[in-house]
Formats: C-alpha cells, structure tokens, sequence
C-alpha cells in the first residue's frame, strides 16, 4: 500500500513537472540575458585573471554571447558568437521542479537556486569559450592543457547543465523529496490522508 501511495505521489508530481516546463522554457529563452547575467559576469572575470592576453571583450548582443580576441585574424582580430542558452538550459529544469513542489517558500527556493546553478553555468561558458580558442589556435594554451581543457568543457555541458539542477532542488526541497520517496510522512493538501 504505501508504495502504491508513493507511486501516486511521484507521479502527480512529475505531471506537475512536465505541466511547468513550458511556460518554463518560454520566460527562460525571453529572459536569458537577464537570467544568464551573473554567469556571463564571472565567465568574464575568470577569462580576464586567466586569459588577460587573449580575450578583448565579451558581451551579449542579438541573444548571444560576442566573444573578441586579441588573436590576429588577417587584417583584424579573431572573434565569434558563442550561444551560452546550451549551458543554462538546467535554470529551465530547476524552475519547473521548484514550481511544481507545493512548498510555501517555492519562491524564495526558486532565487537561491538560480544563484546556486550560476557558477556551474560559469564553468561551462568558460571551458567552451577556452575550447573555442584553441580551435582557432592550439598555440594559445600550453599543449598539456588542451585535453583538460576538453575535458572541463565536456563536463559543463554533459554533466553540469543536466545534474545541478536535480542536486539543488533536492539541497532545497530535502523535506518533499523525502516525502515523494515515501521516506517522510510529510501531509501535503493535494494529497490527502487514505
């Protein structure tokens, strides 16, 4: 009977999952140099101790992300487009998981954990922007950074992007998802007793 019971609840839950994403998405793709904002700040920081030689400037324009160098290019520098939306599509995930956990705090959880996912967003944009570089020019990083390079890039985008925003919404909704495993008797109202 209870895991029955907790069938039930997973399933309303994950419901009220996929009834949020949506609308999820459409204010995220709207809003992304809003919401991206902080990660783009540090991922210019970090160039900026790390690179100072490499990178001119970085900045949002036409929803991406412009990316100057001071590399020489023929008669100019080297430069690109860079769409950051592939590294923060996890803010999409952890806002749908949050909204759709009746907690009377859901709000205040959805503002710490869009601040929380910020740095791993950071972490992508930052390893792919590096990655980027060295395809133009594998002289720009010493040879035995190339692959750590890769690799850190790689975990942006496969791990980080897809996993933090389970782990964070877990961190803040430890006493519902307790609750959905059946390990909890929290008493939800769209849940009632029997």
């Amino acid at each position: 009977m209870k895991g029955a019971d907790t069938h039930r609840r997973l399933g309303r839950f994950l419901l009220r999952v996929l009834l949020w994403l949506p609308l999820c998405y459409g204010v995220w793709f709207l809003a992304a140099p809003v919401l991206l904002a902080p990660a783009v700040l540090m991922t210019r920081a970090a160039l900026g101790l790390t690179t100072p030689d490499l990178i001119a400037a970085l900045y949002w324009a036409d929803g991406a992300l412009q990316v100057y160098t001071r590399l020489s290019a023929g008669e100019g520098h080297y430069g690109f487009t860079f769409d950051p939306l592939a590294y923060g599509y996890g803010l999409v995930l952890l806002a749908a998981l949050v909204l759709a956990t009746p907690a009377p705090r859901r709000w205040a959880s959805l503002a710490i954990g869009l601040m929380l996912l910020q740095p791993f967003i950071a972490w992508g944009l930052y390893f792919a922007i590096l990655r980027t570089l060295l395809e133009y020019d594998p002289a720009v990083l010493p040879p035995g950074l190339t692959e750590a390079v890769q690799f850190a890039a790689r975990i942006g985008l496969l791990l980080f992007a897809p996993l933090t925003p389970v782990l964070v919404w877990g961190l803040l909704e430890r006493s519902h998802l307790q609750w959905l495993a059946g390990v909890s008797d929290l008493h939800r109202p769209e849940d009632p007793p029997g």
